[in-house]
């Protein structure tokens, strides 16, 4: 029917009568049904390439997470328990086969005491101990009474009759001891003191 006028059309879309629209669009409507029908493969697979790219390590770090918290937990608590450690803000970390302890404590021997309690929490983990021992000033009114009160239960000694006397972190030591060895085990004593840092005797 439109024979001759499909054959004489020169571009002008001016010239095709409106009942010849419907049956162009016919033409094309199966080929638009088919390309709605037919999924994009490539957009898809290139979306579950990229999920499972973020949820793969995503859900192996939630996994090792659930693993590692209540290892730290248990470190952290058992430090929390400790009378002579529970003033002091200590931090347990898992990371990875490590158990990780941060904070700061007053001196070496606490905070070798926080590695054996943390690490006897978590035995199967490694131990990366980095708190830190900061060298507290002492109060030296209390420092010169230890002082006093040691050097008193050490006159108590038979044939030790020493004084003592501190001052700037050292205590100076004199007096008389029947054995030798005492005056080692004096100065020992009261090395042990905290605020003490060396004995003159």
């Amino acid at each position: 029917n439109y024979a001759k006028l499909i054959h004489e059309f020169n571009g002008d879309p001016g010239t095709i009568p409106d009942s010849l629209h419907p049956l162009i669009q016919s033409l094309f409507d199966p080929v638009e049904r088919g390309k709605s029908k037919k999924p994009p493969f490539v957009l898809i697979g290139l979306t579950v390439a990229a999920l499972t790219l973020i949820l793969t390590p995503w859900g192996i770090h939630q996994h090792r997470r659930s693993i590692d918290r209540p290892l730290a937990t248990n470190a952290a608590l058992a430090l929390a328990s400790t009378p002579e450690l529970a003033v002091y803000r200590l931090n347990a970390d898992v990371e990875g086969n490590t158990l990780k302890l941060t904070g700061k404590l007053p001196n070496r021997e606490l905070r070798a005491k926080a590695a054996k309690i943390a690490a006897s929490s978590s035995p199967n983990l490694k131990l990366d101990n980095q708190i830190i021992a900061v060298d507290v000033p002492p109060d030296p009114v209390l420092t010169a009474g230890e002082v006093k009160r040691i050097t008193a239960v050490l006159n108590r000694l038979s044939g030790v009759s020493i004084s003592s006397r501190y001052g700037d972190r050292k205590v100076t030591v004199e007096g008389t001891v029947i054995d030798g060895a005492d005056s080692e085990k004096i100065a020992q004593s009261l090395k042990q003191i905290p605020g003490v840092q060396s004995v003159v005797s």
